[in-house]
């Protein structure tokens, strides 16, 4: 799996001198609580994350949050690199990011490797879709902070996908990651906390029953999020 991330080494034990403010926020992942196969869930779903259940879940009963089982390791981040800053043209897909609940933090998905999209490619929203499909096969998820800087959090190869990124709380996001290994898929569920600047995977516990390619979420969401020109 051709993905790099930023890590010291994965610990099977957090131990944590400060505690979460849970009152910030109604949804919070406590990572000392996660066990392998366990499972992950919230008091209320990301939006982001329901539509993506339910996209996949038309062609794969089984597509379920419940179905996502817990690695029940914790990896520990020691250090994010400095990302590029974004180009004048990929400002224009700022629309697409991901903003924490306090509108502080944000995640970038898809500036990566869309700097020169033509002109003619702002007119609508279909074909703008189309230049971001065609664009670069790597991908660099982004964390944007509030002073400015801007860190590369995962960086994906071709062979994998972050079709949605959500915000769980002011400090905890999910994302999702497709990876083609062997002629099957590996999909998955990463949660971040920024804070305790930890992770961890949870991945589905089945082959899926449909064709990743052919009926991608992210095919169907670049066409019709109205977060882009229409």
């Amino acid at each position: 799996m051709k993905i790099r991330i930023y890590f010291v080494f994965y610990i099977f034990f957090i131990v944590s001198c400060n505690k979460k403010n849970a009152s910030s926020s109604e949804n919070h992942i406590d990572f000392n609580s996660i066990i392998e196969n366990d499972t992950l869930s919230f008091k209320k779903n990301p939006e982001n994350l329901i539509s993506w259940l339910d996209y996949y879940k038309t062609a794969d009963t089984h597509f379920t949050l419940s179905n996502f089982k817990a690695s029940g390791v914790i990896l520990h981040i020691s250090e994010l690199k400095i990302a590029d800053t974004i180009s004048v043209t990929n400002l224009h897909l700022k629309p697409l990011f991901e903003y924490a609940p306090d509108g502080l933090s944000y995640l970038d998905l898809w500036t990566y490797g869309n700097k020169n999209i033509p002109d003619k490619a702002w007119k609508t929203r279909a074909e703008l879709a189309k230049s971001i499909k065609d664009g670069e096969p790597d991908q660099q998820i982004v964390l944007g902070m509030k002073d400015g800087k801007r860190y590369e959090l995962i960086f994906n190869g071709p062979t994998t996908i972050t079709e949605f990124a959500d915000w769980i709380n002011n400090d905890q996001f999910v994302i999702s990651q497709n990876t083609k290994e062997n002629n099957s898929v590996i999909i998955e569920l990463f949660v971040f906390d920024i804070t305790e600047m930890l992770f961890t995977n949870y991945r589905l516990d089945h082959t899926p029953t449909f064709n990743v390619e052919r009926e991608s979420y992210f095919d169907h969401w670049i066409n019709e999020t109205t977060k882009l020109l229409k």
